[in-house]
């Protein structure tokens, strides 16, 4: 009996030793298992800054003029003309009005963008949009119905093409790619991942831009886009 019972308790012990090792060992692979997920998504997260960046400053800078519609300034930072789309110029209403077909991503806002015309001189000149309105019996024939725009200037001559825009500039700050319109606050687009003093934008001697973006925690520097001028999605 006592052999027995000696036997139990040394059988006992063994079975809580060994309990303790397999729940260490249980909370070390846990762990492993966090830290691993962990990094995928910081990696996750940096590979989708990196994405958003490239596309968004792309989508936006081709449209634009080097020096006419954005700057890179002070390394971290483009201002802009983010234009939000485009009218044909269809009949003059007034020396401030003219009647307009337009489309774009989304309608004009008169509290918040401006018009850049082109005239019939080949001059593209910035005036406010006051107020927009439709203007049907205006312009027949096309099937749409064009939109009166009461603009802050007087038209020197006539116009033939609009482009709707709104100032605004992104910004490398924070960890994030932010984009800020007017003097609102920066507003993120992407998560905070980024190494803060690392990352820039910069101007290039032929009108593109270099962007460089450095996660925290991931790796090395990643070398980002280089675009060429481009105008009206047209390389040139």
């Amino acid at each position: 009996m006592m052999g027995r019972r000696g036997v139990s308790v040394v059988e006992a012990l063994l079975g809580v030793l060994l309990g303790f090792l397999v729940l260490g060992l249980g909370v070390a692979l846990l762990a492993r298992q966090r830290a691993a997920v962990a990094r995928l998504t910081a990696r996750g997260e940096a590979l989708q800054t990196l994405r958003v960046t490239r596309y968004v400053l792309e989508a936006e800078l081709r449209v634009g003029i080097p020096g006419r519609d954005w700057v890179v300034a002070g390394g971290d930072s483009v201002p802009l003309r983010s234009f939000r789309g485009v009218g044909i110029g269809c009949a003059a209403l007034g020396p401030t009005t003219v009647a307009v077909f337009y489309s774009g991503i989304r309608l004009p806002r008169p509290e918040k963008d401006s018009v850049l015309i082109l005239g019939a001189d080949g001059d593209w000149v910035a005036h406010g949009l006051v107020s927009d309105a439709p203007a049907p019996g205006v312009c027949n024939g096309t099937g749409e119905v064009p939109q009166a725009w009461s603009l802050a200037d007087t038209l020197r001559d006539a116009a033939l093409l609009l482009r709707v825009f709104e100032r605004g500039s992104y910004h490398l700050a924070d960890g994030a790619f932010r984009y800020r319109r007017g003097r609102s606050g920066r507003q993120p687009l992407t998560p905070a991942v980024l190494d803060d003093g690392s990352q820039a934008l910069m101007g290039l001697p032929d009108g593109g831009v270099a962007l460089e973006l450095v996660p925290r925690g991931v790796g090395g520097p990643w070398a980002g886009f280089r675009r060429g001028r481009v105008a009206w999605g047209a390389r040139r």
